[in-house]
């Protein structure tokens, strides 16, 4: 395979990605074709970023296909394998982060001044464990340093990234933070083993991401159930058990937030941005839009 124009940014050569060590923070960024690799017990927790193509692994039985501007999170200690196509290159970028420093941000994220000052080196040891799953960049604060990360290795050498110590503090800390966020999500759920909240939870996580993608279509819950392979109600009250909110109100919810860019844009006109994002009419969107913003959409052009 012919070199990057960046050979210093871009490992082609599959031997020299698989020979390199991963027991410490490090970033790895990639351009390959027909890559195959079983991954064994690194002590790190490692995010597989997508740039473009498509990343398979398997973990557990299950199969994440990691796509364009996607990354999936693996915990450490995990047997897994991974795959890329020999037919399309793929590019991507792959983060490790040692349990040291998920401790150490982990020991100080949600605790007062006061506790911190009086407790300063807590040697306590903190298992984590994260949801593995695949994750779009564009819905988490993690995802978003990634996509920085991704242009700093674009234009700065790899190195220079890698050995960027504030980068791995940022992306521990959204990582975390995001993982709280979605912990608390999962145990709202009332079933009592964890493998099947987590189950549960990542098929609503789907049927949220196909109403975020899909907002401006006519939608009924049973064909957004069916997304989520549960029945209607099932998912009806999943749904509402995880995000606090009915998959009808989200949806709506969404629409309306998406008016709001238009609006705000002066390119459209108050019925063709109710159009744009799948109310039936001008009347319907002004009644939710005021119910929800406390002004009309006129009004809210005029400001």
């Amino acid at each position: 395979m012919a070199k990057n124009s960046h050979p210093t940014l871009t490992l082609d050569d599959h031997e020299e990605i698989k020979s390199i060590p991963k027991n410490s923070n490090t970033v790895i960024h990639s351009k390959v074709k027909g890559f195959a690799h079983a991954f064994t017990k690194e002590p790190t927790t490692s995010i597989k970023y997508v740039v473009s193509g498509e990343e398979a692994y398997r973990i557990d039985g299950h199969t994440y296909r990691v796509q364009a501007d996607e990354f999936l999170i693996v915990n450490p200690e995990r047997n897994y394998e991974g795959y890329i196509d020999e037919r399309k290159e793929t590019e991507g970028v792959c983060i490790y982060l040692h349990k040291e420093i998920i401790d150490s941000v982990a020991k100080v994220l949600g605790k007062a001044d006061q506790t911190l000052l009086d407790n300063p080196f807590d040697n306590s040891i903190q298992n984590f464990e994260f949801f593995e799953n695949i994750y779009k960049s564009h819905n988490s604060a993690l995802g978003l340093v990634i996509r920085k990360l991704y242009r700093n290795i674009r234009h700065r050498s790899v190195e220079t990234v890698r050995n960027d110590h504030d980068l791995y503090y940022a992306l521990t800390e959204m990582l975390l933070l995001d993982q709280q966020k979605i912990a608390h999500e999962i145990n709202r759920l009332k079933s009592v083993k964890l493998s099947t909240k987590q189950e549960l939870y990542r098929r609503v996580l789907i049927a949220k991401e196909y109403l975020d993608e899909f907002y401006y279509k006519k939608l009924d819950i049973n064909e957004v159930s069916q997304v989520a392979a549960l029945s209607e109600y099932h998912f009806f009250r999943t749904f509402k058990q995880v995000f606090g909110i009915s998959p009808h109100k989200y949806l709506i919810k969404r629409r309306l937030e998406k008016s709001v860019e238009l609006l705000r844009q002066n390119r459209y006109t108050i019925t063709e941005v109710a159009y744009l994002i799948g109310f039936p009419d001008i009347h319907s969107f002004s009644k939710s839009f005021k119910k929800a913003f406390d002004i009309t959409p006129s009004k809210f052009i005029g400001q």
